[in-house]
């Protein structure tokens, strides 16, 4: 099922996409269901059914294209978590762009950095351009796994039976700021505010199948671009997106598994000649 957040007059609603692409909000489809994602999620596998077999027959909400869409999660407990150099052909095309001293041949294990509570918008909202710091704005869009079932230290292996479901993520990031400033720490040029904008809505993990062989598509001033599918691009082992291994996750918690190709799936500073960026998830 596809489950969404807009803003409704009375605040925002958690809801189903129904198959008229009309929204539903849940709290009037489920008796005692939340009106918000993060409680719909903390709720569990019980309620996830009751509203997964009422969203089977569920018509005649408010059309998609009349409202605002936010975030599925508009405001997170704790900043985004996000993998880079998780694709083999990402981090080769990555390389004339480094820093000095980053690493010219793919690291064992994939880099991590977070992105900021602030930094997330919803589906076609707009990007803050950073052109008083620097007009280094660049974009990776990428696939983001929903945490459903909570967990301390998931083995890889078991990372994708605690997703909920999947959205789509776009990586904005002031890419100076991210490699030269500060030691080379990612976080502030991956962090600034509007920088993760998410949606249109999440697919739940059920429906959406083996989320490995995704493609997902790209928009630049030029117009769509396409084929920014993992299975055709060098996938590394540690792609499940969801940081195995480490620490716990809560229901709502969000990780990025990174970009697969740069220059088809985002990334376009690293296009001749740049292309700009339109902010849409």
């Amino acid at each position: 099922m596809r489950l969404a957040t807009f803003q409704s007059p009375t605040g925002p609603q958690a809801a189903v996409v129904a198959s008229d692409e009309t929204l539903v909000p849940v709290a009037g489809l489920v008796a005692g269901a939340p009106s918000d994602m993060l409680g719909l999620i903390d709720a569990g596998p019980g309620l996830w059914d009751r509203i997964r077999a009422a969203a089977s027959s569920a018509r005649g909400g408010t059309p998609v294209r009349t409202v605002r869409l936010l975030a599925p999660i508009p405001r997170p407990r704790r900043n985004v978590l996000c993998v880079g150099w998780n694709y083999v052909e990402h981090f080769e095309e990555g390389k004339s762009m480094r820093a000095a001293g980053a690493p010219q041949d793919m690291p064992k294990h994939p880099a991590f950095f977070s992105k900021q509570p602030n930094a997330v918008i919803g589906h076609g909202a707009e990007v803050w351009y950073s052109g008083h710091v620097s007009p280094q704005l660049d974009w990776e869009v990428e696939l983001a796994a929903i945490i459903g079932a909570s967990g301390r230290d998931i083995p890889e292996s078991e990372a994708l039976k605690h997703v909920f479901g999947y959205t789509v993520g776009n990586d904005v990031s002031v890419r100076d700021v991210q490699r030269d400033w500060h030691g080379g720490q990612w976080f502030k040029g991956k962090s600034f505010d509007t920088s993760c904008p998410l949606g249109p809505w999440i697919v739940t993990a059920d429906e959406l199948g083996d989320q490995r062989d995704l493609g997902r598509d790209g928009l630049g001033a030029g117009g769509r671009d396409h084929d920014g599918h993992p299975a055709r691009r060098g996938r590394r082992p540690q792609a499940t997106g969801v940081p195995a291994g480490w620490g716990r996750y809560g229901g709502g918690d969000r990780a990025d598994r990174g970009a697969p190709q740069r220059h088809r799936a985002g990334a376009y500073a690293g296009v001749t000649p740049p292309t700009s960026v339109i902010a849409r998830a």
